[in-house]
């Protein structure tokens, strides 16, 4: 099998090959496209060379009704589906645009961004697709359904296996009788594998497919192909914006929803939400849009790519953040945006759908509060290279962030006059209603991605954590510092041991073996200050005694 190595890296583009005069011209398109033919049994029987990314498909398919899927059928056999043309783009000038421009740059991050996108569809290559599907896949899925061989070639009964709305037969389908006289053969109603194997025979490689191809143009040069999808409707911005990238991001954002890959704690956070409706419905990847947007905040923060800022117009963010070559999709970013979702998922699972009680913008904010504490070099913390804390119990921290929330709505929501009285206004229908707070948290919460509103969100919610929530948390070992407190006992024990430099609380050395390591244990380790006197187990209220004194003296 050809590898990636011997992929042609020049592109397919018409050229001049002399010198051109002043008054001559050449055009050389970003896309090369051309219309082939390819016999349905390519389809059918090489599956493999057809690339569409199924974490993605499966999720935007929307199934088409008997009457649409039947007529598509009689289109297909009667020859007239060569109306609605295929759309594929050939991998191998993908690749080689890829390793062409990896030999003209020399930053770092694009080199980083580039290997990664190279090394994506090298294994492709590898694996033996040749086409990635850039528009058909409605189609492709109805064919395979009706026909549905599988890669052992063997015909099995389809679940939608009916021609159940064709009326009559196809004249252009014809068998032989017992004469020897070609007859037509009558469709309706039958299963692919009730038509005789000659018959298959032919159909698979007398009927043919026409496809518009792609033979030169890189990804990112393939953006606004996919125009309206196969069921007749037109995607939704953010299901295009999928379709049209297939670069780091987009790969990212398929890993975080993929079920192989991820807890059902997470994937089930799109039954936990309210508001999934319109172009955050799940048949739009709903739950991908919100990963998506939460990611774009990360990245605006800590990434490399100083393109992306949070803009009112979010759409314009998210733009950048799936163009084919971001380069602001670190590690550092991708890690700390899978934490903090997981730590969400964790901290949701028990809350039901009917309940619904969680909005976007507190999602969003979930997502915010924890990038806050989990990061001390966060940029909108009121200082920097303060501590970072680790989550020790989700649950009851997206308790108290969730109530956290709730006091955020009903503070400062209505505008108090000077001598502290109600301030009234007239409404667009003449009714005297409350005048609300322009300032409030609940009115930032508008527009949620909105740099403005983001700041004042991010101020209210730090101060009113770290000043009524956080102290109690991290009694209660919620929450603690980094590095401070931990809930394994010979790592404890250590750090203690470290802290006090390898002495007890009389000042006399430790053994390593006997009391650090715990061999003899001579040693236990006992509060400063007891937790029932508000003490907590962080390394500072923590000293080594000896084990009879310190089991001896209680809460003293």
């Amino acid at each position: 099998m050809e590898t990636a190595k011997n992929v042609n890296t020049t592109s397919k583009v018409p050229h001049q090959s002399h010198p051109l005069d002043d008054n001559e011209a050449v055009w050389e398109p970003e896309i090369f496209m051309h219309p082939n033919q390819f016999a349905l049994r390519r389809f059918i029987e090489k599956p493999e060379e057809f690339f569409s990314p199924q974490g993605l498909i499966q999720r935007i398919l929307k199934e088409w009704a008997e009457d649409r899927r039947n007529s598509y059928l009689y289109d297909l056999f009667s020859g007239a589906s060569t109306k609605d043309m295929f759309i594929f783009a050939a991998l191998e000038p993908i690749i080689g645009r890829l390793k062409v421009k990896l030999s003209e740059t020399t930053d770092k991050a694009e080199i980083a961004t580039l290997n990664e996108n190279l090394e994506y569809f090298t294994d492709l290559w590898d694996r033996g697709i040749r086409y990635l599907i850039i528009d058909g896949q409605h189609r492709l899925n109805e064919i395979q359904k009706y026909f549905k061989l599988g890669v052992n070639r063997v015909y099995t009964a389809p679940t939608i296996s009916k021609l159940s709305k064709i009326q009559k037969s196809l004249d252009g389908i014809k068998v032989a009788n017992g004469d020897g006289i070609l007859e037509p053969f009558v469709m309706n109603k039958k299963s692919w594998r009730e038509i005789p194997k000659n018959l298959r025979s032919v159909i698979l490689d007398e009927i043919k497919i026409v496809v518009t191809m792609v033979s030169s143009g890189d990804i990112h040069s393939l953006k606004g192909l996919f125009g309206k999808s196969n069921s007749g409707d037109t995607p939704t911005f953010f299901v295009r914006l999928l379709t049209d990238s297939m670069g780091v991001t987009w790969r990212y954002i398929m890993d975080q929803i993929d079920p192989e890959k991820q807890s059902d704690l997470v994937l089930e956070l799109e039954n936990k939400f309210s508001g999934f409706s319109g172009e955050y419905a799940p048949t739009n990847m709903g739950l991908a849009y919100v990963f998506s947007e939460t990611l774009m905040y990360i990245a605006s923060k800590y990434g490399q790519d100083r393109t992306l800022r949070l803009e009112k117009n979010t759409k314009d963010s998210l733009e950048i953040l799936f163009d084919f070559v971001f380069t602001g999709l670190d590690k550092k970013t991708r890690l700390l945006h899978s934490k903090i979702l997981k730590i969400i998922g964790e901290g949701m699972a028990d809350i039901t759908k009917k309940s619904q009680a969680v909005a976007r913008c507190e999602f969003a904010d979930m997502v915010i509060m924890a990038s806050m504490l989990l990061d001390n070099t966060h940029p909108s913390r009121p200082y920097k290279h303060g501590p970072k804390y680790n989550i020790n119990d989700p649950k009851r921290f997206i308790d108290a962030v969730m109530k956290m929330l709730v006091i955020l709505k009903v503070e400062d929501r209505w505008l108090v006059a000077d001598n502290g009285d109600e301030v009234w206004r007239t409404n667009t229908k003449g009714k005297r209603v409350r005048a609300e707070n322009p300032d409030s948290y609940k009115q930032h919460q508008r527009a949620i991605w909105d740099a403005g509103n983001l700041k004042h969100r991010e101020d209210m919610m730090w101060n009113k954590f770290t000043t009524e929530f956080l102290p109690t948390l991290e009694e209660q070992n919620v929450i603690s510092k980094d590095g401070k407190a931990v809930t394994n006992q010979a790592q404890k024990r250590m750090e203690v041991a470290v802290a006090n430099d390898f002495k007890d609380k009389h000042g006399e050395p430790l053994d390593v073996f006997d009391d650090v390591l715990g061999h003899n244990k001579r040693h236990d380790l006992g509060h400063l200050i007891a937790k029932s006197k508000g003490g907590n187990d962080s390394v500072e209220n923590l000293q080594y005694e000896y084990t009879s004194a310190n089991r001896s003296k209680g809460n003293a």
